[in-house]
């Protein structure tokens, strides 16, 4: 099944369509991109780049640059060069060398607007050029909705990233594990690599593995319990000065309205 996705991806790219891949994390992505680069090498008419990062832009550009003049072997100036007129090298240099380039970009979801229009910009100079994206679907939907970056998604293809099969997961499993039941580690944690690459990590280090379901790593956000406790130190500070009734009444009133519009933002955000 992930050789033909694999070969889904490169149709895409040789007919010059910008690719957008998505998927929950961990679901192997970044590894997929990292194999289809590396599997063409050996193409001499296309050049590959991957970066695990989006941003900043001109950086990624300047990247590119040094490495095509180690390829080439000619010596470019880039001193005070604006970011159009490095967009303009590099199109000049897929032109003259009859090539096209690929950059893989990690992490999309989190690129910034100015990094947006700088890309735009590549599109437009360089029809040789073909970015092939990477990004978390969760966070990729908010983004995505902000009007300054409508435009920029509009021109990939959104392709979404399978989820490994049971007999791919176990073959994962059993790669990376030195010694251990794979079959068991897939059927305890599931399919997701990354989870089963970490656990793996583990037991080869001879670590204990937890395979309780009930277990998340997902992060806890603590700042509204510090807001709820800011305010219970402040309203503290007013009973024990002895404040009359209507102090009292007033900072009861005004945590009502503040837990009232709290818990409606909160459910609002929930619908």
């Amino acid at each position: 099944m992930r050789a033909k996705f694999k070969r889904q991806i490169l149709e895409e790219i040789e007919k010059n369509n910008h690719i957008l891949l998505v998927g929950d994390h961990g679901v192997g992505k970044s590894y997929l991109a990292k194999e289809l680069a590396e599997s063409r090498k050996e193409n001499p008419y296309e050049v590959w780049a991957y970066f695990p990062f989006c941003k900043p832009p001109k950086m990624i550009i300047t990247e590119l640059l040094y490495f095509f003049m180690e390829k080439t072997g000619r010596q470019i100036s880039l001193y005070k060069k604006s970011s159009v007129q490095l967009l303009e090298i590099i199109s000049n240099i897929l032109d003259d060398n009859a090539l096209r380039l690929v950059i893989v970009l990690d992490d999309i979801h989190t690129i910034p607007a100015n990094a947006v229009e700088l890309y735009k910009l590549f599109m437009q100079y360089s029809c040789n050029t073909v970015f092939f994206c990477i990004g978390n679907q969760k966070y990729l939907e908010k983004k995505r909705k902000k009007p300054e970056m409508k435009r920029f998604f509009w021109e990939f293809k959104e392709i979404e990233m399978p989820t490994l099969s049971m007999e791919e997961s176990e073959d994962l499993a059993e790669k990376l594990l030195a010694k251990g039941d794979s079959k068991k580690l897939v059927r305890e944690l599931g399919k997701n690599p990354l989870v089963l690459k970490h656990a793996a990590d583990k037991m080869n280090k001879g670590e204990e593995v937890s395979f309780d379901p009930t277990r998340s790593d997902n992060a806890v956000n603590l700042f509204p319990m510090f807001i709820v406790a800011t305010f219970i130190i402040i309203a503290s500070k007013y009973l024990f000065r002895a404040s009359g009734d209507y102090e009292l009444g007033n900072i009861i009133a005004f945590f009502g309205l503040f837990f009232y519009y709290l818990l409606r933002f909160g459910w609002w955000r929930r619908r």
